[in-house]
């Protein structure tokens, strides 16, 4: 198959019909920038080639440009058996297929709807998919053949379908005889009734696996009646277990209670005294409380009446401090008043010291300005006479036509050309030797014009003609004397032709030869000088990049400056320019001298400020020293007065109830150690026992409540066992299990003679295949080695052509991912190419490389150009990119899609 023409419309970017004509039979080179459509061209032939007309779904429908309701339309002209044929699809709205025939005269319809896309479908050997788009796996020669940017661009294809019969066909081979395809069929049917495709493994519906399921149903029967038997026997045993552990039991507990009585009378006595020692203790925390809490009011009382007299101490001597730093204070106040007022008496003298030399920098700017002024008004009046004179010439350049130097040359040459012919001329023209017997006066008419000349016995006339040339004798007649040379026409209709076109360029200038029109060349030229030398010159008294409009501008802006700084001085220019420069250097001195003594003074009254401001912070603080010294004699006193109250202020009365507190406290310390003494020593120890003893016997009670339920449920178990009758049905059982097993030996041995045929004859098809397929294993490792320039490298193919690695010498093949994606581009092109060999040998087939050489570099891709060219002659290879350039050593077809709309 190869194409002729493809049109689409309504499809993504494409809204409007854009068509690709006249295909060329080899090389064709789809070409444009990224997103400009040349994918979508390819989507539009799979859509053409490969899917129903009235497939349905999100999937066709992302195929509409993008906001429109538009439907993809795609006509597609192309050969296929030998036979041309039109195909014209529409989908989604417009869903429609019409496949036409070329007849001779024009295209006959062939097939419509259902029966068309079949018919396309079986030229590509696809396969139709039941819904949705066809996946590339089911697209036939395509899968083979295109190599489209999509997700598997870098997986190898592999022979499915259809395609394995058509690919034998081409390279005349047979794989299998009908009656061995029949017999695969019935096996394969066979084989998926009893085991799954993908894994291999048995079907839940197959006889052999319920017969197997059966028989694991019987066997778990079995096991759970033999298990019944052995737990009812185990129910017997563990009953007299029980029963003896029941009895033994009852014997350990009424040890135990004997044993517990006799210990809870020790515990309750010793719980008596515990109580005792817990009251004692209590009355002794109290009292020791209440002589903790006396000692505390009595420490307390006496700290307050030493902290009382030395705060006293202490107050008399900040009282002295205070007076000392009150004085150094107040001189402090009169040395920093004095340096303030000394400061602001040069402050005034700089202020005005300041002004002075302002106004001596104002007046001296001013005078800089008047001399600026002037020197920019003698450069003005310059420019405006360089401008005048500019204008002048100007003007007179342009009061007449004046000639170029290449008009000048062209009118020269013209001259000297004619001359030259006019001298070839005479050279082939009349040569007139004329003598007279007597004087006479002749009149003589050649090309030249007509004129008199004087000819006598001693002055003959000799005379040079070009064509043609007449005497005129007086009294005698009329000599007239022509050429018939065809040369000498031609060259004097050749000077005639130029003399005319150098009249016409003379007029043109106002000048009547080539002489006048040099001179005035010549003197255009003169003009032109002193014009770009006045230019030069006018440039130089603007400045750089100034012009005479800015600089009358600077002078009326540096004036109006000027007036108003001489208003500010309130003189005019002249008293400006009469009065002499003044004299800065003696007030720039005063300035600096005042300025360097107010700095010094401003450090002088910085330090005393400082020091007058520590003075009176220190006095701050000690006063609130003395303050705080005060307060806190008070707040003791008061706090004495207030801790005695309750003794009526006498610290004599709480140190008496101290003493009586003390003595309390040691009365109530004895009577606990005596309680204390009378506690056994391990009091704690026996309580410990007779809480163990007590929990033992619990759980000698819970145990024996234990045992006695379950002798109880054992007794149920024997009861409820001995009418099940468990022995007559594990007879029956064993049995069926019989039964179940040679029915499983039977299905087992039928499915695993179904599987030995199943791989047996899939064997023989795939040896089949394989040596079916060894030749283009051959062909694509020869095309990548001449790609890559590595002999060492060889592919490994699998029976149905898909990738099993790439070899390196002798290394075992390695998966494709481990080499580089240049690799694997350069890899799928030979495999194509390696296909469309094979495919190719009984008609052209069509191979599509859509921007298959992204990743390869230069050498590489000029081998690869090399094959693409040889291919070329047996197959229709359509290359899509965006890089036309690394493709243009290829003859063929170009589209430029920017072009087709």
């Amino acid at each position: 198959m190869f194409l002729h023409s493809l049109t689409v419309a309504g499809l993504r970017r494409f809204r409007n019909p854009v068509a690709l004509t006249g295909f060329d039979p080899g090389i064709n080179i789809i070409y444009g920038p990224n997103e400009c459509g040349k994918s979508t061209l390819i989507w539009g032939l799979i859509l053409a080639f490969l899917n129903r007309h009235n497939v349905s779904g999100e999937e066709i429908a992302r195929f509409r440009p993008w906001g429109t309701a538009l439907n993809p339309i795609i006509k597609v002209e192309f050969t296929a058996g030998g036979k041309r044929y039109r195909l014209d699809k529409g989908f989604l709205d417009e869903a429609r297929c019409t496949l036409s025939e070329w007849t001779g005269g024009g295209y006959q319809d062939l097939a419509r709807g259902k029966a068309a896309d079949e018919m396309v479908f079986q030229m590509m050997q696809a396969q139709m998919a039941g819904r949705g788009l066809t996946k590339s796996s089911q697209w036939g020669l395509a899968h083979l053949l295109w190599m489209p940017q999509d997700r598997e661009r870098l997986t190898a294809p592999a022979l499915t379908g259809n395609v394995q019969d058509y690919f034998r066909e081409s390279l005349g081979s047979t794989i299998f005889t009908p009656a061995d395809d029949r017999l695969l069929a019935v096996i394969d049917r066979k084989y998926s009734e009893i085991y799954t495709q993908k894994r291999g493994v048995l079907q839940a519906r197959s006889p052999v696996h319920q017969a197997r399921q059966r028989l694991e149903e019987i066997k778990e029967q079995l096991a759970t009646l033999r298990q019944a038997l052995e737990q009812v026997n185990q129910v017997v045993a563990e009953l007299e277990t029980q029963q003896a552990r029941h009895e033994a039991l009852q014997q350990e507990l009424a040890g135990l209670r004997a044993r517990e009585k006799g210990l809870k009378e020790q515990v309750e006595a010793i719980k008596t005294l515990q109580a005792g020692c817990r009251q004692a203790e209590a009355e002794l925390k109290t009292a020791t409380t209440i002589w903790e809490k006396l000692k505390t009011e009595w420490r307390r009382v006496n700290e307050l009446e030493e902290s009382i007299n030395l705060a006293n101490a202490e107050m008399n001597q900040e009282k002295d401090s205070l007076a000392s730093l009150g004085n150094a204070w107040q001189e402090a106040g009169q040395k920093l008043g004095a340096a303030e007022e000394r400061l602001a008496t040069l402050e005034n003298e700089l202020g005005r010291a300041r002004k002075a030399l302002q106004q001596s920098y104002d007046r001296q700017q001013a005078r800089e300005r008047l001399v600026r002024i002037g020197e920019l008004s003698r450069r003005l009046k310059k420019a405006r006479q360089v401008t005048a004179r500019i204008a002048a010439l100007e003007g007179e350049l342009a009061r007449q036509p004046l000639p170029g130097q290449e008009e000048v040359k062209t009118v020269t040459e013209t001259w000297n050309r004619i001359n030259s012919l006019e001298a070839e001329a005479r050279a082939m023209g009349l040569s007139i030797n004329f003598r007279a017997y007597r004087d006479l006066e002749l009149s003589v008419t050649t090309a030249a014009g007509r004129e008199k000349r004087r000819v006598g016995p001693d002055q003959p006339l000799l005379l040079d003609a070009t064509d043609r040339l007449a005497l005129e004798i007086p009294g005698a007649g009329l000599l007239e004397v022509r050429s018939g040379s065809r040369d000498l026409h031609k060259l004097l209709q050749e000077i005639a032709g130029l003399r005319q076109d150098l009249e016409h360029t003379l007029a043109a200038f106002g000048v009547a030869s080539v002489d006048e029109l040099q001179e005035r060349y010549n003197w255009s030229v003169r003009q032109r000088t002193e014009l770009k030398a006045l230019g030069d010159n006018l440039g130089q008294v603007l400045g750089p990049g100034n012009t005479l409009e800015a600089m009358e501008k600077q002078v009326l802006t540096e004036q109006t400056a000027l007036a108003e700084q001489c208003a500010a001085l309130g003189i005019t220019g002249e008293e400006l320019l009469a009065l002499p420069g003044p004299d800065i250097t003696p007030l720039k001195v005063q300035v600096k001298n005042l300025q360097e003594e107010e700095e010094k003074q401003k450090q002088v009254v910085t330090q005393l400020r400082q020091q007058f401001q520590d003075l009176e912070r220190r006095l701050a603080e000690e006063q609130k020293k003395l303050e705080t010294l005060q307060a806190r004699i008070r707040a003791a006193r008061e706090e004495r007065a207030r801790r005695l109250e309750a003794w009526g202020g006498s610290a004599a009365k709480l140190q008496a109830e101290l003493v009586a507190a003390e003595t309390a406290r040691s009365n109530k310390t004895l009577t606990l150690e005596e309680l204390k003494r009378r506690l056994p020593a391990n009091a704690a120890e026996i309580e410990q026992e007779a809480n163990r003893v007590e929990k033992k016997r619990e759980e000698l009670e819970r145990e024996i409540l234990v045992v006695r339920d379950k002798l109880t449920s054992l007794k149920t178990q024997l009861d409820l066992s001995s009418g099940q009758g468990l022995y007559s049905r594990l007879a029956g059982l064993e049995e069926e299990y019989e039964l179940a097993c040679a029915e499983y030996q039977h299905a087992a041995r039928y499915a695993r003679a179904i599987w030995l045929l199943h791989l047996i004859m899939h064997n023989r098809r795939d040896q089949m295949l394989n040596s079916l397929t060894g030749p283009v294993r051959q062909e694509v490792s020869d095309l990548f080695q001449q790609i890559t320039g590595r002999r060492e490298r060889s592919v490994e193919l699998n029976a149905d052509l898909s990738l099993a690695g790439l070899k390196v010498g002798v290394a075992d093949p390695q998966p494709l991912d481990v080499f580089s994606v240049g690799t694997q581009e350069q890899l799928m092109v030979a495999i194509r190419l390696a296909l469309g060999r094979f495919l190719g040998a009984g008609e052209r087939q069509l191979v599509v490389l859509d921007d298959a050489l992204v990743n390869t570099d230069a050498g590489r891709r000029s081998r690869i150009l090399d094959l693409l060219a040889a291919a070329a002659e047996k197959l229709q290879i359509i290359i899509l990119t965006c890089h036309p350039e690394n493709y243009s050593g290829l003859k063929g077809r170009l589209f430029n899609v920017e072009e087709l709309g």
